[in-house]
Order: structure tokens, then sequence, then C-alpha cells
């Protein structure tokens, strides 16, 4: 994966740095990093536009943490509700409003 601010990847990584990480996140010590800015060109044109790029090791760190929230607060969510949900798609959203609602184009 490309390197973060920090300049790091995932080569490495083993259950030590689980394991110092989970600690960290459990007593509030753990901190993210600024993600690195890299400009890119727009397709087709002479400009260029920002991009930024992650620390790898902390998206793991994000994705568990969006895992957990997820099954926390996944019963209170509107089952109207679409975007970013589980197994929610636009598909499913506008076959619900074409069967249940007024018919929108």
């Amino acid at each position: 994966m490309s390197e973060g601010a920090k300049r790091v990847t995932l080569d490495g990584i083993n259950e030590k740095w689980f394991r110092r990480a989970s600690e960290d996140i459990l007593s509030g010590k753990f901190d993210f990093t600024p993600t690195r800015r890299v400009m890119i060109p727009k397709p087709g044109k002479t400009e260029k536009r920002p991009l930024s790029v992650g620390n790898p090791r902390e998206k793991i760190i994000q994705k568990a943490t969006l895992l957990v929230l997820e099954q926390i607060w996944e019963d209170d969510f509107s089952n109207n509700s679409y975007g970013f949900r589980a197994n929610k798609t636009l598909h499913q959203a506008l076959h619900h409003l074409y069967y249940n609602g007024s018919p929108y184009h």
C-alpha cells in the first residue's frame, strides 16, 4: 500500500503492533496522524487536484472502529436509510421509491 505522512507501510506489521495499538486506543493515547497530500493531474486537463493518502496502518484501526460502531448503531437506523449502510444499495433505494412512493425519474 502507499505510504502515509509518516512513510509507513504494512510491511513488518505483526501481532505486537496490534497489541500496542489496542493498548493505546483503550488508554486514550492513540492519535491519528495527518494525511500526506499529493497533487494529481485531472484527466484531460493541465490542472491538478489534491489527493490525501492516509497511513495504511491507521486504516486498519478506522475499519475496525467502523465495524464496531455499525454493530452498535445499525438497529437504530431507519429501514428507509440507504446511505453508507451495510447491505443497502442505491438500486434498493430506487426500487423502494418506485414501488412505495411516487413514480420518480
